[in-house]
């Protein structure tokens, strides 16, 4: 009986996540709250209560949830065998994965809920520096995979490695909203050649 209440309160506990998930998304955070998630998941606010202390709360256990899944950008950079490819070769096959990452609905919709918070400057201030940092790490992953391709002499010693990495995660980042926007849904379907020719262009970024 221990075993099935547990099981139940887990289900209720997702049910409630998944709810809030797509009213983060639809609504954005700031014009969501906890009795539109009760409504639509069919519980009481007290019953959001037993999970999360507040709406805060909530969110960043959804944001933990959606990136720990394996078609996560955020999750593909730590899943890269960096062991058995060097460092161009594994930024290559990290951003090769953009396409596989982009084809899941939880991950478009977690990067619209980012920037609903972000750009449309809603949230707590606790909010708002979660997901600064989180997106501080994963924009991290550029910089020491080129500074290591520069140690490692696939890339000119005299590469700037901050410039370069902006640039990278500057381009990235507009391919992804060009797609998650739904102003070039077919750009998936050429992802790979994209990488590449963004890669090349590395070795330009010299001071």
């Amino acid at each position: 009986m221990v075993r099935k209440t547990r099981e139940e309160a887990l289900k209720t506990k997702q049910n409630i996540m998944d709810v809030a998930k797509q009213l983060f998304c639809e609504k954005g955070y700031e014009k969501t709250n906890l009795s539109d998630i009760a409504d639509v998941a069919g519980v009481t606010r007290g019953a959001i209560y037993w999970y999360f202390q507040n709406k805060d709360d909530l969110f960043i256990e959804l944001c933990k949830d959606m990136i720990d899944t394996d078609t996560n950008l955020f999750h593909l950079v730590e899943a890269i065998n960096r062991d058995n490819l060097s460092p161009l070769q594994s930024l290559r096959e990290w951003l090769y994965r953009i396409d596989e990452s982009l084809r899941c609905k939880d991950n478009i919709l977690f990067i619209k809920i980012i920037n609903n918070v972000l750009w449309g400057n809603h949230g707590s201030t606790r909010i708002k520096k979660m997901l600064r940092d989180i997106n501080s790490d994963f924009n991290k992953n550029y910089l020491l995979l080129i500074k290591d391709a520069i140690k490692k002499k696939e890339l000119p010693e005299n590469v700037d490695p901050v410039k370069a990495s902006n640039f990278l995660c500057s381009v990235i980042t507009g391919y992804i909203m060009q797609y998650v926007d739904g102003a070039q849904s077919d750009i998936v379907d050429y992802n790979k050649p994209l990488v590449d020719m963004f890669i090349e262009q590395l070795p330009k970024f010299i001071f």
